[in-house]
């Protein structure tokens, strides 16, 4: 007598090759996935030359001045005996062959080199720092600080920073990471397929050209550039009552805190993280650090942020110095005469901390 099978014996079969197909499915896809990450860790490891990445910046003519630190930092080898980071306030402010002059005034023989680039963000100062460094000995280390609690960083940290800086970046309170992470494998190997033809002998790789270096100070005295790249002649004055009403605009443009004090670590923890490695670098190469707080017109007398950093160096200020109306190009830049009045005073004011012994330890 014939057997009728069941429906669990009719079925069975197709049930299990449905669940194969799954698993084989699910291994490919893991395969796959696997292969990607694998894949772009690598493209990340691709080698290139370190000048490449500060070549790269300076084409984008936002931030001409990065070949030019790369420059200055590895191949002149005139002394670097204090060294300013910050925005294009510290641009706009500090003349360092002025600041030279006001030392030696003081009995102090050095060299200033102003490593400012448009906008803040600490990201980028620390790249900086770190490049300067781990190559040079360095006395002095002037950073700017100002009246705002910085949120932002800098958008050119992706195209400076070397990769393990850009994976080691904080997660929290960076809207830049995820943006910054996609990017590096692209960065990466365009980098590579530059340096590609140069490893194999067919160009020359990247050199320094004496006769196109800019000097061992790079002090733009007669123009500014700004964040969007405009240049602006620094030989100017904005008419007072303009002046105020675009400082009481900026003012206000500042925003308070969004989330309670005990969350500030979330909200402006990306910057606070780079300070803290700024002044974990300065450490460990025994740098002095000082702080300069540049204020914008009519701002107060005292920088944002002092609680979190104010502890790791001396805060300079020349808030008393700027409150006249006609030494301000715009509302955050110092004009001309602003500046020689700020490079003068820095003289004496930094005097100690180039020269700790002329007035004991600071």
């Amino acid at each position: 007598m014939d057997t009728v099978p069941t429906t669990a014996t009719t079925d069975a079969a197709p049930a299990g090759r449905l669940a194969g197909g799954w698993r084989t499915t699910a291994a490919f896809a893991g395969v796959t996935a696997l292969s990607m990450v694998a894949t772009l860790v690598l493209m990340c490891l691709l080698p290139h030359s370190d000048y490449l990445r500060y070549i790269r910046a300076d084409e984008t003519q936002q931030y001409p001045k990065t070949r030019w630190i790369y420059e200055r930092i590895h191949f002149d080898p005139t002394p670097i005996d204090v060294a300013f980071f910050g925005s294009s306030r510290t641009g706009g402010a500090i003349q360092t062959a002025i600041v030279e002059e006001a030392l030696a005034r003081e009995g102090i023989a050095a060299h200033a080199v102003n490593f400012n680039l448009p906008q803040m963000g600490r990201n980028l100062h620390y790249a900086l720092v770190k490049e300067l460094l781990e190559s040079r000995d360095v006395p002095v280390i002037v950073l700017e600080v100002t009246e705002i609690a910085e949120r932002h960083l800098h958008p050119q940290f992706s195209t400076i920073a070397d990769a393990g800086d850009i994976l080691e970046a904080p997660v929290i309170g960076n809207l830049r990471y995820a943006r910054d992470l996609v990017a590096l494998p692209g960065r990466q190997l365009d980098l590579f397929l530059r340096s590609l033809p140069q490893t194999v002998g067919l160009e020359p790789a990247p050199r320094f050209e004496p006769g196109q270096y800019a000097g061992a100070n790079l002090d733009r005295g007669d123009v500014l550039i700004d964040a969007e790249g405009n240049r602006k002649s620094r030989d100017r004055t904005m008419p007072e009552a303009e002046l105020r009403a675009a400082a009481r605009r900026f003012q206000a443009g500042i925003d308070d805190p969004l989330l309670p004090e005990a969350l500030a670590e979330v909200e402006f923890g990306a910057n606070r993280f780079y300070i803290r490695r700024i002044i974990a670098l300065a450490r460990a190469h025994g740098t002095r650090l000082v702080f300069l707080y540049l204020p914008s017109f009519g701002a107060p007398p005292e920088p944002a942020e002092r609680s979190v950093w104010g502890g790791a160096g001396p805060v300079l200020t020349v808030h008393p110095l700027v409150q006249e109306s006609h030494l301000w190009l715009d509302e955050t830049h110092v004009n001309w005469t602003g500046s020689q009045i700020v490079s003068r005073a820095l003289g004496p004011m930094l005097a100690p901390y180039v020269r700790p012994d002329l007035d004991g330890t600071p």
